[in-house]
């Protein structure tokens, strides 16, 4: 068993009990996720001193996207468990139907909760201009910290998707730590940091290992992050999609 690890989570839209997209959860789901020590879940905030001496695992939950589930779901759940989570948003749909309005985000991150950047249109990174990605970074950043009075300094890569250019343009806008959606386990808060996803069409017992892994569930993980890679540059982006949310219903 792996012991002093932060395992870093991403979620989307959590739901009441039906999902419509392979990518929602429900709540008993979510309950499910946040039912260790309260003390075991952290953000990027606290300091490293409480996970330096730990010998259990420590999870760093994200939600992407803003979705209004956020707060009408999750933020009541962590109130009343005493947990704090990072929420990364696309700013172009703060306030449209469906997602977070910026009284709701102002409200959350005065209790401590943490957001960050989703990008601005949520664009694939790497299929525009370092130019455009530029704007990305900076448009979603300043008008957060506009909006909110809040600085903001995490960025969420839009499907993942990154390379070295993006990471060092990050940093040049401001950011100072980027979330990937590979699968990864970190001993300390890195300027990159792999997120384990959780979906609605997984068993307890996968979310089980995510959040319990051992070293062979570790390294399964690379080894599903190798092929993922080997297929996105063989058929592209879009298809690879097409063909894991094929397969996932069928699960």
């Amino acid at each position: 068993m792996l012991k002093n690890k932060i395992i870093p989570i991403v979620l989307h839209r959590v739901v009441d009990s039906v999902c419509v997209n392979f990518e929602d959860i429900t709540v008993n789901t979510l309950k499910k996720i946040f039912s260790k020590n309260p003390n075991s879940y952290i953000t990027i905030e606290d300091s490293t001193e409480i996970f330096i001496d730990c010998d259990e695992f420590l999870y760093m939950v994200t939600f992407d996207d803003g979705y209004v589930s956020d707060y009408t779901i999750v933020f009541p759940l962590l109130e009343l468990l005493g947990i704090r989570a990072t929420f990364f948003i696309n700013t172009n749909n703060i306030g449209t139907i469906g997602f977070l309005d910026w009284g709701m985000i102002i409200e959350m991150r005065k209790r401590g909760h943490v957001f960050g950047s989703h990008s601005h249109k949520h664009l694939k990174m790497t299929s525009i201009d370092l130019q455009k990605a530029r704007v990305e970074f900076l448009q979603s950043k300043e008008l957060y910290e506009l909006r909110t009075g809040f600085e903001m300094v995490l960025f969420s890569f839009p499907y993942g998707c990154y390379n070295k250019k993006l990471l060092k343009l990050a940093v040049e806008c401001g950011y100072t730590n980027c979330f990937t959606s590979k699968h990864g386990v970190i001993k300390s808060l890195t300027s990159v940091i792999p997120r384990n996803s959780i979906n609605g069409l997984m068993e307890y017992s996968d979310i089980h290992k995510i959040l319990n892994p051992s070293v062979a569930v570790v390294m399964s993980w690379m080894f599903e992050d190798g092929i993922k890679h080997i297929i996105k540059e063989v058929v592209g982006e879009e298809y690879y999609k097409k063909i894991r949310h094929f397969f996932l219903e069928k699960v």
